[in-house]
């Protein structure tokens, strides 16, 4: 059941077309109702509002376009970033921003039985104000300001809204983590958490704002269970059955930890170098790309190398 990131006005479509899609494919792969009833899911979408670069009237997606982007998905070797699939028309930082990918690789095992866990980030950047823009413990974005003659300390563009206020000016941002390290769903919340933290490197003191709408959904695909039951049940009683699993130990979560943290806020600031070509909205809304330059040239002055 694939999981969507789309924008606001698209929500709908994306969800019914995932059903669609998942029907279809079962259909193709011969299986059976029975079988498609034993491995349930409901689709999971989450949306961001794109409405300040995107027409809100014409940014509904097509079901064909959700099922050529599914299709691409299987096939493609990489996550396209910046301004594409779901991460079209969203805004980071007040720069364009929207998909950004970023991984780490964490060292596991007991002994002698060396392995290797992947935590895997993907996010839709649409959130925050430059200001308050961070890399590496510099505030990178007041200097950005600074060197355009801006002011430093308040947001720099107002969004051109008919009501003062609102979600319009907050934004959002939904970061999806996936990982092969055998984990229990107390322990993804936590994980989750560490999420946050990552956001907050890039985003300081102005992500977590009252309008502001942050999804952060955590996964792992480290146990593969049987979850059909052996015995007949008999007047809807089964016979308890049971699988067995691994899971991490917390005193190794750390480790973890700190891979969530560096992976969200790598795959934030990938989203926005991503989008550095710079994006031009409806209504002549012109948004500059994320300047890359000036920012490597920043960072080595005050002794941040990235």
């Amino acid at each position: 059941m694939p999981i969507a990131l789309t924008n606001s006005t698209s929500f709908g479509t994306v969800f019914q077309q995932i059903w669609e899609w998942t029907l279809k494919n079962a259909r193709d792969k011969g299986t059976s109702l029975e079988t498609m009833s034993h491995n349930y899911g409901t689709p999971i979408v989450a949306e961001t509002a794109d409405w300040w670069l995107n027409d809100v009237h014409a940014a509904g997606l097509k079901p064909e376009t959700i099922q050529e982007a599914f299709a691409n998905a299987l096939n493609q070797e990489e996550v396209l970033e910046g301004q594409n699939g779901g991460g079209a028309g969203m805004t980071c930082h007040m720069f364009p921003g929207g998909t950004g990918t970023s991984s780490r690789v964490v060292k596991g095992g007991e002994g002698s039985e060396g392995v290797e866990y992947t935590v895997g980030v993907l996010c839709q950047s649409n959130y925050g104000h430059t200001h308050d823009m961070q890399i590496g413990g510099v505030p990178i974005g007041k200097l950005v300001l600074k060197e355009k003659g801006s002011p430093v300390h308040m947001p720099e563009t107002p969004k051109e809204t008919e009501v003062k206020g609102g979600k319009a000016d907050d934004g959002s941002i939904v970061i999806i983590l996936i990982t092969d390290a055998p984990m229990l769903p107390h322990q993804l919340v936590r994980l989750s958490r560490h999420c946050a933290v990552g956001l907050t490197q890039v985003g300081g003191h102005g992500v977590g704002t009252n309008f502001s709408g942050d999804i952060i959904l955590s996964l792992s695909t480290g146990n593969k269970t049987n979850e059909r039951v052996l015995n007949t049940p008999k007047n809807g009683i089964s016979v308890i059955e049971s699988n067995d699993i691994k899971i991490i130990k917390n005193e190794s979560m750390d480790t973890m930890f700190r891979a969530a943290s560096e992976a969200t806020e790598e795959a934030i600031l990938n989203s926005l170098v991503a989008g550095r070509g710079g994006r031009v909205g409806h209504k002549g809304i012109k948004l500059d790309g994320f300047p890359v330059e000036l920012v490597g040239e920043l960072l080595e002055k005050y002794r941040v190398l990235v």
